[in-house]
């Protein structure tokens, strides 16, 4: 792999690469996924094995992408910490310019022609010269994981392939359509809402206080009360509230007054959750439920020893 490292110290236990991967190294490596691909792409009109390479990268080059762009960095950070003979402590924080860890999944994939350049902020061990080390002792805590620890990984990943379906089993209108059943908590409402202040003399309508908008009853994501009062309501039907906005608002103007809003429910949504089978593990990359089960629990015992060596060490430190 060709690919160049430059090393900063931000600190005494901080390191930062930043990596960049050849474009001839990054061509090669699209090249040779899209090969591997094409040995089992099943698309209509060809034969398993016989889709020309074109057709193959028409259809799975962005997966091809977004695969060599992980391959590519797990596989040049572990050579660029080997050749600054680094001694790393858990795993690496990565920033490319068009991501930063924690942002989301946008832009993981390389760009063809173009080299792959990221930075990668990792802890390492410090370099401690102990001469008083008698008198004193130091517990590592029990790392643990749980049936429970690895059931919240396995719904996190369900939840975040939920699909949002029409909310059905309401009532029959008069043209003979059917309405939403009433929502609840956990629905997602599609509303369009008009609001303003109440004064002594009426409602004082503000332009930043009406539109259009998805919200989850129960995120709290508006001010108290809002969401409270779409629960019960259906579809195409319209309601007025009032309900004051909190004295610790943002917007000085709006803190601590009473407002009006107008609400019109334009569908109610529920959350589907996929099934959670064999099927399901391979969609989202595992051979199996088992695979599945198996992998969470791995990364949750190298994240919970991550944690309890950090604090191993932080203990010593300060000892």
């Amino acid at each position: 792999m060709e690919f160049t490292v430059k090393l900063e110290k931000p600190s005494h236990i901080l390191r930062k690469l930043t990596v960049s991967v050849s474009a001839k190294t990054v061509e090669n490596r699209l090249e040779r996924g899209l090969v591997e691909v094409q040995k089992t792409a099943k698309i209509k009109g060809f034969r398993p094995g016989h889709v020309p390479l074109s057709v193959v990268k028409q259809y799975y080059g962005d997966d091809v992408r977004h695969q060599v762009f992980h391959n590519l960095i797990e596989e040049s950070f572990k050579e660029a910490v080997q050749k600054e003979n680094l001694k790393t402590v858990g795993s690496p924080r990565i920033e490319t310019p068009e991501h930063k860890t924690g942002e989301g999944t946008h832009d993981h994939a390389v760009k063809e022609g173009k080299e792959l350049t990221y930075t990668a902020t990792v802890e390492v061990l410090p370099e401690i010269d102990v001469k008083h080390y008698a008198g004193f002792s130091l517990t590592k805590d029990r790392v643990e994981v749980t049936d429970k620890d690895v059931d919240q990984v396995i719904n996190g990943l369900l939840d975040s392939q939920a699909q949002l379906i029409s909310a059905s089993g309401g009532l029959a209108n008069a043209d003979g359509t059917q309405s939403s059943r009433a929502a609840q908590k956990g629905d997602f409402i599609d509303i369009t809402f008009n609001g303003g202040l109440v004064t002594e003399t009426g409602v004082e309508e503000k332009p930043g206080m009406k539109g259009t908008r998805v919200v989850e009853i129960g995120s709290d994501s508006l001010i108290p009360g809002f969401e409270q009062n779409l629960i019960d309501m259906r579809k195409a039907e319209t309601k007025t509230f009032r309900i004051p906005f909190p004295k610790n608002y943002p917007d000085k103007e709006m803190a601590g007054k009473k407002a009006e809003f107008t609400v019109t429910i334009n569908e109610v949504k529920e959350k589907k959750l996929p099934e959670l089978n064999d099927e399901f593990a391979k969609q989202v990359g595992y051979e199996s439920l088992e695979d599945m089960k198996k992998k969470a629990r791995e990364h949750l015992i190298v994240e919970k020893t991550n944690d309890s060596d950090r604090k191993l060490r932080s203990d010593l430190l300060q000892e």
